[in-house]
Parts: structure tokens; C-alpha cells; sequence
């Protein structure tokens, strides 16, 4: 984890060990690991190229790279454009759709590419753009009021029934990138 504090607190009591610093900067050893996985962490990246490129050094031939990030085709996008949540300036530094992100990781070296998007997040992205539209800010550590939740609830199932009808409308992209 970039942010020493945050991986300390997130993994170190459980025994795993938690590397700090930017994964190029570890220097760890070329084509030992089976599986990288990276939760919303690509959008932080000051380099995206140059991150998929080190895992792509550091997996094992057939070894699987799993990305999951915002998605600048959503239906949120489209629905709240300047108050959607996953804007998030200043700490999204690069957004990406099911368009371009097959794209980069193309680029970085994969060969097998497999893209889908998901509503899985778009409660918290309904409930969150629809607060930054009424209030001009979204407080993360606050429990929302009810009506926001009930807004968050209500785009949860649109942005369910859209990817139905538009695959693309998801609020989270997941590539699945093999070596």
C-alpha cells in the first residue's frame, strides 16, 4: 500500500505481510506471483501503464491480473456528470471505461482480456452523487440520512436493470488480464 498507515491497519494484525511504497519502487522478484489483484487502486496511479507493465513483469506465464475501478460509462456518470462520486478529484488521478482499460492492458503486455461492468457499488455511488448534487459534498465516515439511502437504494436497482439493457452502464469496470 502506498499509504503506509492504511495497509498497516488493514492487513498487519492479520499476519500478512504488507508491503509500502509504489509496487515498481519494491523491486520484487520477476514472475513469482499467480495473481495480482488490484480493488480500486489504478485510478491512484500516477503511471496506469506503467503499473499494469510491473505486474505484468512480476505474474507467472498464464498468471492472472484482476482490475477493478470506476467506470466512466455508468449510468452514475451519466446521470450525476459533475457530482458523480467517482470523479473524485483530487485523489482520482485517471478514469477509465470498458473501452480504454482493455486498451492499456494490451499495451502493458496482456494477451487474453476479458472485461464486464457491475452494479455492485451503485448504492453508495447513487447515494454519494446524489448528496455532492444536493449538498456540494459527500462525507465518507457519516452514516447518510434515510432519504439518501433510499436514493441510493432506488439507483441500486436501475443501475441493475440498466446493465440488462446496456452492458456497458455498470459503475465499476472488472478486467480480468492474463500474462
Amino acid at each position: 500500500d502506498v499509504d503506509p498507515h492504511a495497509g498497516a491497519h488493514a492487513l498487519g494484525a492479520s499476519g500478512i505481510t504488507v508491503y509500502g511504497g509504489k509496487l515498481e519502487a519494491l523491486h520484487l522478484p520477476q514472475g513469482r506471483y499467480d495473481a495480482i489483484v488490484m480493488n480500486h487502486v489504478i485510478e491512484h496511479a500516477a503511471d496506469p501503464l506503467g503499473l499494469l507493465q510491473e505486474c505484468h513483469r512480476l505474474l507467472v506465464a498464464g498468471g492472472q491480473l484482476v482490475v477493478v475501478t470506476p467506470n466512466t460509462l455508468s449510468l452514475g456518470h451519466r446521470l450525476f456528470a459533475a457530482h458523480w462520486v467517482n470523479l473524485d478529484p483530487p485523489r482520482h488521478l485517471f478514469l477509465f471505461s470498458v473501452r480504454n482499460l482493455p486498451l492499456l492492458a494490451r499495451k502493458a503486455g496482456y494477451s487474453r482480456i476479458e472485461t464486464r461492468t457491475s452494479a455492485a457499488a451503485a448504492a453508495f455511488s447513487g447515494a454519494a452523487s446524489w448528496d455532492i448534487s444536493r449538498r456540494g459534498r459527500h462525507k465518507m465516515n457519516r452514516s447518510p440520512p434515510a432519504t439518501t439511502r433510499i436514493i441510493g437504494l432506488a439507483f441500486q436497482i436501475a443501475a441493475s436493470l440498466a446493465i440488462r439493457i446496456w452492458r456497458q452502464s455498470g459503475e465499476e469496470i472488472a478486467l480480468r488480464a492474463w500474462k
